[in-house]
């Protein structure tokens, strides 16, 4: 009827009036500008380092993404309707892929698929709302198709192990809000920053959880 399509429109315009409030305020908090800083310098290095990730990362390989690290990243924040904890939580999950598969480098090559889909994890496990992956792959540029291989991979490749203890997301947000990139020069325009040292070690509240239990580089980690 009419009163119903009338009523749809209005609260279809009332939702997006909301995300774009949402993603407003989610783009001035500071995880989102540390996050954002930490994974441009974490691609940089890679990239210039010519790091290659190992065969099992293969299908996760593609064309350089055409925007920045850093772009791409507030891209995902604007349209995946997904908040800042999303991002240190996609952050961790790549965490512990290294320490399953190791040889986990985040590059210009598979930022755009593996980042993609360590948030969207986050955001289905964390969110009450998350979009379907039709929506995640018009995010990722990538066909769904695609992105539900991918999807199965990585969480294979994680044990599925989505989880994240409050302490450990406490210190790791808080090791990245503390990161800073050190100066470079012109002798080591590749080197990259590392997140500070007291940081570099968090204990496990259980040893046999496979959890984020240390801050290591933030090159190293991804």
């Amino acid at each position: 009827s009419t009163q119903t399509s009338t009523r749809k429109m209005v609260q279809t315009e009332e939702f997006r009036r909301e995300m774009k409030k949402q993603d407003v305020e989610n783009q001035k908090h500071p995880l989102v500008a540390a996050c954002s800083q930490l994974l441009r310098a974490t691609v940089e290095h890679n990239d210039a380092m010519n790091r290659i990730p190992i065969a099992e990362l293969k299908v996760f390989e593609g064309r350089p993404s055409p925007v920045a690290a850093d772009a791409y990243l507030k891209r995902i924040m604007k349209y995946g309707g997904c908040g800042p904890a999303c991002l240190v939580m996609g952050m961790i999950y790549l965490e512990r892929l290294k320490k399953r598969v190791h040889k986990v480098w985040l590059t210009s090559k598979n930022v755009q698929r593996l980042f993609l889909v360590a948030v969207m994890e986050a955001a289905k496990f964390n969110e009450d709302f998350y979009f379907s992956n039709k929506h995640w792959a018009e995010i990722g540029g990538i066909p769904l198709s695609e992105l539900n291989a991918l999807e199965v991979t990585f969480l294979s490749l994680t044990n599925f192990d989505l989880y994240i203890a409050p302490e450990d997301y406490d210190a790791f947000s808080s090791a990245i809000l503390e990161w800073k990139p050190t100066p470079r020069s012109s002798a080591s325009a590749s080197r990259s920053a590392t997140i500070s040292e007291e940081h570099a070690s968090v204990k496990a509240t259980e040893s046999n959880r496979n959890s984020f239990t240390d801050v290591t580089t933030a090159l190293s980690a991804f």
